[in-house]
C-alpha cells in the first residue's frame, strides 16, 4: 500500500520526467543510481540492487515494523551505497513486542540506540524530538537521528 501511495505523491508532485516509477525497475537484476531519476520510488528489497553512490539515507519510521535482523542487513546494504549522512526517524518508544496469538508487533523492537550500533562507521552529529521529530499526546514520540559517516 504504501508503494501505491508513493508512486501517487511521486507523480502528482513531479510527473514521470523527473521521477522514476517502481514500474520501470522491478524487473531488473541491478540498478544504478546514475541512471535514475532525482525522484524514484524502489521498494525496500531493491536496496541489495542498487549501484553506485548516493549522498543521503532516509529512512522515517518504516524500519521499526521490521525485525531487528532486517533492519541490520537493510542498513548493511545501505552502507555500500558511500552515503556521507543517514536520517533515520523512529519513535522512541519502539514498535510494540509481538503478542501470542497475535500479527501487530515485532518479535524484537527497534531503538534509537539499536540504529547506532548498526552503523558503526558513523558518528551521531544530532538527535532529539524537536524540531524535526514529532511529539504526541499519547506518549509516542518521534525522534530524529542524524549521523554522519566517519
Amino acid at each position: 500500500m504504501s508503494l501505491c501511495l508513493s508512486e501517487l505523491h511521486r507523480r502528482q508532485a513531479v510527473g514521470d520526467s523527473l521521477g522514476t516509477g517502481y514500474g520501470a525497475t522491478r524487473g531488473l537484476s541491478e540498478n544504478q543510481i546514475s541512471e535514475l531519476t532525482p525522484l524514484s520510488v524502489l521498494c525496500a528489497w531493491q536496496v541489495e540492487q542498487l549501484r553506485g553512490v548516493v549522498d543521503l539515507f532516509v529512512n522515517f519510521i518504516s524500519s521499526q515494523e521490521m525485525e531487528s535482523e532486517a533492519v541490520r542487513n537493510y542498513l548493511t546494504q545501505v552502507r555500500h551505497l558511500g552515503d556521507c549522512c543517514d536520517v533515520l526517524r523512529n519513535i522512541t518508544e519502539a514498535k510494540q513486542k509481538r503478542q501470542p496469538g497475535h500479527l501487530a508487533g515485532v518479535e524484537t523492537a527497534i531503538l534509537g540506540d539499536d540504529y547506532l550500533r548498526m552503523l558503526p562507521g558513523y558518528e551521531l552529529v544530532e538527535r532529539g524530538v524537536h524540531p524535526f521529530g514529532y511529539r504526541t499526546v499519547d506518549g509516542f514520540h518521534s525522534e530524529l537521528l542524524l549521523l554522519r559517516r566517519k
